[in-house]
């Protein structure tokens, strides 16, 4: 089965302004985040600007970052942040390691554990609910979706707070089934897609199977060893072309058409090739985050951009851990303007013995 996207998974665009020295490891994870979830080059040379290193970020660190730098402005920031920190006492763990300790057979063998985690990843989730989050941002134009609904609120760098939705996530036999609960903080019945015309589904695994499915044809390269939240991780590049992609990207506006004498969007899907970053515990192939940038976006499309990003982190359940969703970012740029959609995922809860779930139907 095709997994269908609707267009959005979180965001969050990593402005922050450090009050004080931080670690070369979490500098480092800002400018990285950053660079998964936006392509303005003036925002992300602007955060690395505003960032106080207390330890040096050494040349394979601002290497990797250039990699995945967004233009000129990005990369003289990078340099200068070298530049800055030149000084500064090296980290106790190094930041990055491109090729040290490992060779052609051992990447093979990490990422044959990453695949076999990812393919069985979705048949070990229990049945679960979870409050799910989402914070709709845009910067540009109105999206044209409120209708008599006011944007909540100004942020910094010329974003606007469009919605903030409330949802009960219900996970069961491998179904999602989704109950909305509030919108900006009043109670709410509406399902999203009567709030919201983009939006995502399917952060709590399906991507990862589609991408690791061995009819997606992906191809993994060895990346680099990388310190995340205090543990090594093994990152590996990917990427996936259309003919052999899953991915839906729906719905993008394509014109416009006549109904009952107005004028509306006219919606197209594609399969969309894309791209991304994989991050995972080479000893047990635990896939902790998970990026994705759409690739070969067709011309006809008002879509320039689309980008995402997903953290999981180890959230108990009935007695026992699980890797589990705890943010997701979502970027999109189109000629009107962008988009970024937070996601948090929040209050995991194992099902009862008694609890009853209502799927959806199509009985009106």
């Amino acid at each position: 089965m095709k997994w269908r996207v609707s267009w959005c998974i979180l965001l969050v665009l990593c402005t922050v302004h450090l009050g004080k020295a931080a670690s070369a490891a979490d500098v480092f994870q800002r400018v990285s985040t950053a660079l998964a979830v936006d392509d303005s080059d003036e925002n992300i040379a602007h955060l690395i600007e505003t960032l106080q290193p207390g330890e040096r970020l050494a040349d394979e660190a601002i290497q990797v970052l250039k990699v995945q730098s967004n233009g000129p402005r990005t990369t003289r920031a990078l340099d200068n942040l070298r530049a800055r920190s030149a000084k500064l006492p090296m980290p106790v763990q190094p930041v990055v390691a491109l090729v040290t300790g490992i060779d052609a057979d051992q990447q093979k063998a990490i990422l044959a554990r990453i695949t076999d985690y990812a393919s069985a990843y979705v048949g070990t989730l229990p049945n679960m609910s979870c409050t799910e989050t989402t914070r709709f941002s845009i910067s540009g134009k109105d999206s044209g979706i409120l209708g008599s609904r006011k944007p909540q609120a100004k942020l910094p760098d010329g974003w606007r707070l469009e919605d903030t939705v409330e949802e009960n996530l219900d996970y069961y036999q491998g179904t999602e089934t989704y109950h909305t609960k509030k919108l900006n903080g009043v109670p709410e019945l509406k399902p999203l897609e009567q709030l919201r015309v983009a939006f995502s589904r399917g952060e709590l695994g399906s991507l990862m199977a589609i991408t690791f499915a061995e009819s997606s044809q992906a191809r993994f390269q060895w990346d680099h060893w990388e310190s995340m939240q205090g543990r090594r991780v093994a990152v590996f590049s990917y990427s996936i072309d259309r003919p052999h992609s899953q991915y839906w990207v729906c719905c993008v506006a394509i014109g416009s058409m006549t109904v009952n004498g107005l004028s509306r969007p006219r919606y197209k899907r594609w399969l969309s090739a894309y791209r991304g970053y994989v991050y995972a515990d080479a000893d047990s192939g635990s896939i902790v985050r998970f990026t994705l940038r759409n690739v070969d976006i067709p011309a006809e499309y008002d879509l320039q951009d689309n980008r995402n990003l997903v953290d999981y982190s180890t959230i108990p359940l009935g007695g026992k851990t699980f890797l589990l969703p705890i943010h997701a970012i979502h970027y999109t740029r189109k000629a009107s303007g962008r988009t970024r959609d937070e996601i948090q995922f929040a209050n995991y809860r194992k099902f009862d013995a008694d609890t009853t779930i209502q799927f959806p139907t199509d009985e009106k």
